[in-house]
């Protein structure tokens, strides 16, 4: 007998479930590689990844920030090792007085897929 061991992700703005973590992380990676780095998200990949990061801040209790303004994919550098750099696109929320804070949407939706299967 096989298991399946694959849950199915919901994320709110979509309606069709994704069959597995792997290929909701799939989505959204092709999302973001859509993107060059300073685009600022419009139409339907905003509110993807605005529903995304709402629910990922409701499953893990954190306060979603007030007034967000937007989102962006951008480049962001993490130093792996003194002195050396790497850098990757990630995707961004902006806020009322310009202040830009990154979030990482395959955490994100882990939490959330962790949240609904139990």
């Amino acid at each position: 007998m096989e298991l399946n061991l694959a849950k199915p992700v919901k994320i709110d703005a979509i309606n069709e479930p994704f069959a597995t973590q792997k290929a909701a992380k799939q989505f959204f990676h092709d999302l973001k590689e859509r993107h060059a780095a300073g685009d600022h998200l419009s139409g339907h990949d905003e509110v993807q990844v605005r529903a995304v990061y709402e629910q990922y801040c409701r499953v893990t209790s954190w306060t979603i920030p007030s007034g967000i303004t937007g989102f962006s994919v951008d480049n962001k550098a993490e130093e792996v090792s003194p002195g050396v750099f790497r850098t990757q696109k990630c995707f961004w929320y902006h806020l009322p007085d310009g202040t830009k804070v990154d979030f990482s949407i395959i955490k994100a939706v882990e939490k959330i897929s962790r949240a609904q299967n139990p």
